[in-house]
């Protein structure tokens, strides 16, 4: 084995090494024997539903009590049909994709999904820019994306689908540009960049606008020496791993450009107003709001990352101009780079930016919110600037000594922060994987106690679904004043709880009572599933 390669195999494994710890800090709980539980609805859903296909179970849940409640038993991620069947309220694809990989290899495999996807896609990662950059710029810019915040932190929370697409994106880039250079023009290398890329779209179909910008951008650049049925098989690739999710989605909602997100209720269906504009600019056009979630998730949350990676950028852009003359094939390539990683950035900003989210119940810029995962292509594509100039300052230093040293506080720099605030700050690696487990106890102990006489009980709570769906029935209260009643026509057949991560105070269960006791009901303490939480019983006259 020459050098080169052992030199290959020891960057891939020290990459994999990077993300060991987080994953096996969050998903070591899968190792547990009591039922996998998640910190978020959707992660939830996207578990519940990819673990039913990978034991040949479809993508609908009878619920025949939803007759009785509304349509409102469901967790808050899934949707409901006009029938009462719970379905996926978010893309199907993702759910797909999971479910067939569970399927071939096992439902304990799921989780682990994207972290070999993240990994796999460094590796192409780092072979584009040692292409287009260079050596060191390829090995700083892969291993800059491997302790990305963003990358390093929604890869080791698996069931979010973003490093997934983003992953799959690069693999299409770097199985698109070898085609370019195989010189028998196989054609299996278009085959699987187009199929790459339809992975990419079918699991986030409202990824498709950044998606197609940096295709025609690869396609424009490299028209001459493309192979045009190369071309064509890539589109055909493409479609024909995107046919099962358009086809599932028609079978679901009633369109095939209909999702999970949809009213599924609608007197005449989704398929009369399904569309693609509806996915991908669902919060309407805010560009001021977009330009402060994006400060406020970058600068301001990561300022020490994302000030070196603009200065950077802007060198680079200042390089390229005074080496037009000299190295005209670089000064393009800089700028093509640029224009589209621009067009990219300001597309996702916009599309998500203009969306209020409030996923973190305290309010808090943290590293759980969704923004960061939203806009996980932008940090990809900041990565080789700064791989660029780190590169070729450490190239500038003559004396080992002092090269050493530099290399090892950037390394500190980048690596000590972002470990604090993927591993340890609010919403960290460590806190979710803290409270996952309690969630674990709660489930535990809420089935043993309330799931007798063969029948399932339905638990209100405001955020607590994701701790008891599937094994407990699910309503989700929020300030829906409209829960009540069908609650009140559910107690009198099955036991109907609320369940608050606090116990009540005296003024909350007053308020609590004044919306039942209308309707001959009222509210009965029960005792608590922990030492902390509060379990009432809704009893109907």
């Amino acid at each position: 084995m020459s050098i080169i390669w052992i030199k290959r195999i020891g960057l891939l494994a020290l990459l994999t090494l990077v993300f060991l710890y987080g994953v096996l800090t969050l998903t070591g709980i899968s190792f547990s024997p009591l039922p996998p539980r998640f910190n978020s609805p959707d992660e939830t859903a996207n578990y519940f539903w990819a673990n039913r296909l990978a034991h040949s179970r479809g993508l609908r849940l009878a619920e025949p009590l939803n007759a009785v409640a509304g349509q409102q038993i469901h967790l808050r991620s899934d949707n409901v049909t006009a029938a009462g069947d719970v379905v996926p309220g978010s893309f199907v694809g993702w759910i797909i994709f999971l479910g067939g990989w569970g399927w071939l290899v096992g439902s304990w495999a799921i989780p682990w999904v994207t972290p070999l996807l993240a990994v796999m896609a460094l590796w192409c990662w780092y072979r584009l820019i040692l292409k287009y950059v260079g050596r060191g710029a390829g090995v700083i810019s892969a291993a800059l994306l491997a302790v990305q915040p963003a990358w390093w932190y929604y890869a080791t929370r698996g069931l979010f689908a973003n490093v997934a697409v983003v992953a799959l994106a690069i693999m299409a880039v770097w199985l698109f540009d070898r085609a370019l250079v195989v010189s028998s023009r196989q054609r299996w290398w278009h085959l699987a960049a187009g199929v790459a890329a339809g992975l990419a779209v079918s699991i986030r179909p409202a990824e498709l606008p950044w998606l197609v910008v940096i295709a025609l951008t690869l396609v424009w650049r490299n028209w001459s020496r493309a192979w045009r049925p190369g071309l064509l098989l890539a589109v055909i690739g493409a479609g024909v791993v995107g046919l099962p999710t358009v086809m599932v989605q028609w079978w679901l909602y009633g369109s095939p450009l209909a999702t999970g997100y949809q009213d599924l209720q609608m007197i005449a269906g989704p398929a009369a107003t399904a569309s693609w504009w509806a996915l991908i600019l669902p919060a309407g056009f805010h560009p001021l709001r977009a330009l402060r979630h994006g400060y406020d998730y970058s600068f301001g949350l990561m300022g020490w990352w994302w000030i070196p990676v603009t200065v950077a950028g802007l060198l680079a852009l200042w390089r390229s101009v005074r080496q037009c003359p000299s190295r005209p094939d670089w000064s393009r390539l800089v700028w093509w780079y640029t224009v589209m990683t621009v067009v990219v950035s300001g597309w996702l900003l916009l599309q998500y930016g203009s969306w209020s989210v409030r996923d973190n119940i305290s309010g808090q810029i943290t590293i759980g919110t969704a923004y960061l995962r939203y806009w996980l292509p932008i940090a990809v594509l900041a990565t080789p600037y700064l791989g660029w100039l780190i590169a070729g300052g450490l190239r500038r230093i003559t004396l080992p000594p002092v090269r050493a040293v530099v290399a090892l506080g950037l390394l500190v720099w980048f690596i000590w922060p972002a470990y604090q605030l993927v591993v340890w700050s609010e919403e960290g690696v460590v806190p979710v994987a803290a409270a996952v487990a309690q969630y674990q106890t709660v489930n535990r102990v809420a089935v043993e106690r309330l799931a007798t006489d063969g029948q399932t009980p339905v638990i209100i709570s405001d955020r607590s679904d994701k701790v008891f769906w599937p094994q407990l029935r699910t309503m989700t209260f929020l300030g829906n004043g409209t829960i009540w009643s069908p609650a009140a026509a559910l107690a009198r057949q099955v036991p109907v709880y609320y369940y608050s991560h606090n116990q009540l105070t005296s003024a909350n269960l007053a308020i609590m009572k004044g919306f039942v006791q209308p309707l001959g009901c009222d509210w009965q303490v029960q005792a608590s599933l922990t030492s902390v939480d509060g379990l009432y019983q809704l009893i109907c006259q």
